[in-house]
């Protein structure tokens, strides 16, 4: 099944109330949300909100309990290496603190180096003239449920959030992406400099504007870490996703990234017999 919109119906086998499930790119902002009133439209005829973020303040009774937080220490200098003296001038110039000053005492280093990347992308989209937020538009339609009054649940839970963010490879993968940015964003103005995330990035950007999305992992060169991270939280969140459409006229909003392939959301619910829609959101 390839991905024809953002948005999908979906009907859930002898049931016959209606949800939703949007794929979010979760850096674009309230611009976004608002240019589309068929997605305030879908909230008001909804009477629960599900989405990703394991930091809502959850208002239904359903979501998981956090779990204990998995604890992984690391050593700045170690996980940099010969990048750590460039990275670490990097923050120092531009936000007054170092890598190591952050990394090795913060008990939740991974969480850090997860920030670290939402500030440099935001960096590198201001220098390019993009408009991406820290309050995308997960946090504009979240704030849009909430005014609704709806149960607003969190399909994550600590425990995988920091399982899957948790293991070697992906804090590798964020370290590299962390280096490339430095070196993108430190040379940004120099002509002909390597441009590591404006082409894939502003694609991306492109063809979530015009409201269909076909995400193909063949042209991700993270996609054996991602995907599999993919995978796991699909997993993961089918658990639940299917109690809350039977019952519930449900709005779930994940990252598109979620709705594709043979593991995507949509394929396992079809799999489940839900009937799934694409809506124009035009």
């Amino acid at each position: 099944m390839q991905v024809q919109s953002v948005l999908w119906k979906i009907q859930a086998p002898g049931s016959s109330k209606t949800s939703y499930i949007l794929g979010s790119m979760h850096d674009f902002g309230k611009e976004w949300v608002g240019s589309y009133p068929k997605l305030d439209s879908v909230i008001k005829v909804s009477d629960v909100y599900l989405c990703e973020n394991t930091s809502i303040a959850n208002t239904g009774n359903t979501a998981s309990a956090p779990a204990s937080p998995i604890v992984t220490r690391l050593n700045a200098k170690a996980i940099f290496g010969k990048d750590y003296d460039k990275v670490n001038d990097y923050f120092i110039k531009n936000t007054g603190s170092g890598l190591t000053q952050n990394i090795d005492s913060d008990k939740d280093p991974v969480t850090v180096l997860n920030g670290m990347l939402l500030f440099l992308r935001n960096e590198w989209a201001t220098g390019k003239g993009l408009k991406i937020s820290f309050d995308g538009m997960d946090a504009a339609l979240l704030a849009n449920a909430r005014s609704k009054k709806l149960p607003c649940i969190s399909l994550d839970d600590a425990q995988i959030t920091k399982g899957i963010t948790s293991t070697p490879l992906h804090i590798k993968n964020s370290v590299a992406e962390i280096v490339d940015f430095v070196s993108e964003l430190t040379n940004m103005s120099s002509p002909g400099h390597n441009e590591v995330h404006q082409d894939p990035y502003l694609k991306t950007q492109q063809l979530y504007n015009s409201g269909k999305f076909n995400f193909n992992f063949a042209n991700d060169n993270d996609r054996g870490e991602k995907l599999e991270r993919i995978k796991t939280r699909n997993t993961f969140w089918m658990k639940k996703i299917p109690g809350y459409l039977t019952n519930n006229r449900a709005f779930i909003v994940i990252g598109v990234a979620h709705l594709d392939g043979k593991s995507g959301l949509l394929m396992q619910l079809k799999k489940r017999g839900f009937k799934v829609t694409p809506i124009d959101l035009l």
